[in-house]
């Protein structure tokens, strides 16, 4: 984001978008409007109508900047060591702008796939090539790939989820505001407070990313698990 007025002769979508980035890192996406956009670059809202055609193009926009900063090497020699590659760089760009990781999940749902932004669309293509080269079949391959990126998704979801009613609290179930119910109520949930107070980060990431891709590695079935061979 520039630190004084910008030029708006000079400003280009990529300005544009990197400055939408740290607005809603800053405030969250439904903050994010094209008069705050405005606001924050010093131009006239109607300067940023060269740049994104409305609302919806520059959700697209984030999408892109945080998908045309991940790459997956679709040729890797090791597909289970590039996905573990590809998804650590995953996970320590949506922590660093965590109020970004609603927009990816819902996305998809309201943009048919050939409309999607290509960085999205090339990362899609690499995975599945990836997938080909390991020796899964186009379905197996598919399967994997949508399993892989509801872990991504869900598993970041999870990670930054936890809200403390009382942070400094150092009881579990009192941080997470379990005294507001009735005793008695949840004893199951209570008794994991601890647990679910703490998230193992990094490890349980790949931890349940391994389990995920034990499951469709080359002599498995996705219905029977690892051990579990492939028809002929």
């Amino acid at each position: 984001m520039p630190d004084g007025p910008a030029d708006s002769a000079r400003l280009t979508r990529s300005a544009v978008l990197v400055a939408a980035l740290a607005l809603v890192d800053a405030e969250g996406l439904e903050l994010l409007t094209m008069r705050r956009l405005a606001v924050s670059l010093h131009v006239d809202p109607m300067m940023l109508y060269r740049h994104a055609r409305d609302k919806e193009d520059l959700l697209d926009g984030l999408t892109s900047l945080i998908y045309e900063s991940l790459q997956i090497d679709p040729a890797a020699s090791d597909w289970r060591e590039e996905v573990h590659r590809f998804a650590g760089d995953w996970r320590r760009t949506l922590l660093d702008h965590p109020r970004v990781v609603p927009l990816l999940a819902v996305r998809p749902l309201v943009v048919p796939l050939a409309q999607r932004p290509r960085a999205a669309l090339d990362l899609t293509e690499d995975v599945l090539v990836l997938l080909a080269g390991a020796g899964l079949s186009q379905e197996q391959a598919i399967e994997c790939y949508r399993a892989i990126v509801s872990w991504l998704i869900g598993a970041l979801l999870t990670e930054i989820r936890v809200v403390e009613a009382t942070p400094t609290e150092p009881d579990s179930a009192i941080r997470l505001g379990f005294q507001h119910l009735p005793p008695g109520q949840y004893p199951h949930v209570r008794t994991a407070a601890d647990a679910l107070a703490h998230d193992h980060g990094e490890r349980r990431f790949h931890t349940g990313l391994d389990a995920l891709l034990d499951s469709f590695a080359p002599g498995t079935s996705p219905e029977g698990g690892q051990g579990a061979r492939r028809d002929p």
